[in-house]
């Protein structure tokens, strides 16, 4: 059979047309077709948006919001099956989810932590150096952003151990991408009581909900400086409650009886609130808040759906076939398809 040469302008206007997760298989065609697929010209074009579930224990899958099917489907984790696995995304970066697990080695009966740069779309991965770990079998709070320019990316962690008597604050370990390497920070971080272990960064600050001698408020962190300030929350009970930004602004989202409750800080400390009331609400809990305004939710039945808060009308949501069988520490990502190497953000 005489070989058929296809220009690569049809080619590009064939795969384009293709949902992601085809496209994804269609690298093993041949090194050439692989070598079109994760051009960065044509990733960049196409503007796949895609959003990374995660929760421990379950494997990694990946919801297209344009694929007409609507399914999720699974993705090769890194490091093997990711059973016994408590996984965190402590965000993405041009297409590169910082991923933290922690495992328990059956063979030497040891707990490790591996901090790792994945591609969801390539399954390329690079890990981060370790830091100078206290004890293994404590949990870490993290948050993942940048100070002044986007070039200066940082990975904060601390520990969330029950505090000693004598200690009214504790330092943190910060790793720098520019020097691919850990340092402990002379400034130090509050005993406070953390209701999630990943923050939400936004403008220079990382931001997480936190207990402070019983009153419930937010954190932010000053990633350049690594100055600490207090935020007020919004006056509702936000035990369970997602941040997330909106327009460009810090928001939180939760269900309150049968309404989704959504608060958008526009400015320093003042809080508005849209409530969207809808009969089934009281069916779901808010699993994260995605950008362009869709809050992604997840029914009893382990079923997904995005609400969109932007459109005229009240009730335009979306339906994904799918199953997760454990939904502790359940959170979605929203992030853009992108052929890039997990290296590249060690040489920004």
């Amino acid at each position: 059979m005489v070989d058929v040469h296809i220009p690569d302008c049809i080619l590009h206007n064939i795969l384009d047309r293709l949902p992601t997760k085809d496209l994804a298989r269609f690298k093993c065609v041949s090194k050439h077709w692989s070598r079109l697929i994760i051009d960065p010209y044509f990733l960049k074009f196409g503007s796949r948006r895609m959003i990374l579930l995660i929760a421990a224990g379950s494997p990694l899958h990946v919801v297209d919001p344009d694929d007409t099917s609507n399914l999720m489907f699974k993705l090769r984790f890194p490091f093997g099956n990711p059973k016994s696995k408590d996984v965190k995304c402590l965000g993405i970066f041009n297409g590169i989810a910082i991923l933290v697990f922690k495992a328990y080695c059956v063979d030497n009966k040891s707990t490790y932590i591996r901090t790792i740069l994945y591609n969801p779309f390539t399954a390329a991965y690079e890990l981060v150096p370790d830091p100078h770990s206290e004890c293994l079998n404590i949990n870490h709070i993290y948050g993942f952003g940048y100070g002044a320019t986007p070039d200066d990316l940082k990975i904060i962690r601390f520990s969330d151990r029950k505090p000693r008597r004598t200690e009214s604050c504790r330092t943190f370990d910060v790793f720098s991408f520019k020097s691919n390497s850990w340092n402990r920070s002379t400034n130090k971080i509050r005993n406070v009581k953390y209701t999630s272990d990943v923050g939400t960064f936004l403008n220079g600050y990382l931001h997480w909900i936190v207990y402070k001698r019983s009153e419930l408020m937010i954190m932010a962190l000053n990633v350049d400086s690594m100055a600490l300030s207090d935020i007020p929350l919004p006056h509702y009970n936000y035990k369970k409650g997602r941040l997330g930004t909106l327009d460009g602004c810090l928001c939180i989202a939760d269900i309150h009886g049968t309404q989704l409750v959504v608060s958008v800080m526009k400015e320093q400390g003042v809080w508005s609130n849209r409530y969207l009331g809808a009969s089934l609400f009281n069916k779901f809990f808010v699993v994260s808040i995605l950008d362009g305004g869709g809050i992604l939710m997840m029914d009893f039945s382990n079923k997904f759906i995005i609400y969109n808060t932007l459109e005229s009308s009240n009730e335009v949501m979306k339906k994904f076939s799918g199953y997760i069988k454990c939904v502790r520490g359940l959170t979605g990502v929203e992030y853009m398809v992108s052929g890039a190497s997990p290296s590249d953000l060690f040489a920004l």
